[in-house]
């Protein structure tokens, strides 16, 4: 049985530590992940991308608590959700629709949605160690239909122009885009290509394999892991040395 934990909260307070030990005393024998505690503050966003592209690694079974922007505001619920074998507790405010697209899914209102300052205790950690222990979905509330919708924003292009934006910035600030291999092969159709960033002030004009096809501060681009484009800098810092952000616009021009 495995819970796995992402938080907005660092790990230097006492409550990452707080909630853990609650855990393994009511469960002992259960297994806690650390997916990441570094999120920015309140950031679903970049919370739905990290675990979209993480939890399907897991064993079915396994219940990912989200505890970034766990305070609902007024329509917010306190939500299990179970998708594709893994079971999801959280906040209604977005972040559900992020990870889940618009695939099938089951949704249960927590039986508590009393308030609460420290929902990850006060709400999330007993239906939790129910799901690890093996309870039904249906067991911790009422069976409802519906999430609080948010949408990633999507690529835009005709015969000869793609456009794109920066949907996250990793650790080394290198810039990952939501232009995915599949749409860029469809528009290219294997042309030769121009794709600028920062209103056109810099830009490349080849997809590498990895980092080391460049030269050291060279920039450069290529399908990472995730099969989406990466602009980043070998051995360097693309976001401060480029001026790249979060949602800055990717336009991709291909030529005959």
């Amino acid at each position: 049985m495995i819970i796995t934990l992402t938080t907005d909260w660092g790990t230097t307070d006492f409550y990452l530590p707080l909630l853990k030990g609650e855990i393994l005393s009511a469960l002992p024998e259960v297994r806690l992940v650390d997916i990441t505690h570094d999120i920015p503050r309140y950031d679903y966003i970049k919370t739905a991308f990290v675990l979209a592209n993480s939890f399907h690694h897991f064993p079915k079974g396994t219940v990912h608590l989200i505890g970034v922007g766990s305070v609902p505001e007024a329509q917010g619920k306190y939500l299990a959700v179970l998708y594709r074998g893994h079971y999801f507790i959280g906040t209604d405010n977005g972040i559900f629709s992020l990870i889940m697209e618009d695939e099938k899914v089951t949704i249960v209102e927590l039986g508590e949605q009393v308030n609460s300052s420290f929902p990850m205790l006060d709400i999330f950690m007993k239906p939790a160690l129910a799901l690890a222990s093996g309870s039904p979905l249906s067991s911790l509330g009422k069976t409802r239909d519906g999430l609080i919708r948010s949408v990633m924003t999507k690529p835009s292009y005709d015969s000869n122009l793609l456009n794109g934006n920066i949907v996250y910035m990793d650790a080394f600030d290198n810039a990952i885009t939501n232009i995915s291999r599949q749409i860029f092969d469809e528009v290219g159709k294997g042309r030769p290509f121009t794709l600028y960033m920062r209103k056109f002030t810099y830009n490349i004009t080849t997809i590498s394999k990895n980092y080391n096809d460049v030269d050291r501060g060279d920039m450069m681009a290529f399908f990472n892991t995730l099969n989406l484009l990466e602009i980043g800098i070998n051995r360097g810092n693309a976001g401060g040395l480029m001026g790249l952000k979060y949602r800055d616009p990717i336009r991709i021009e291909f030529h005959d």
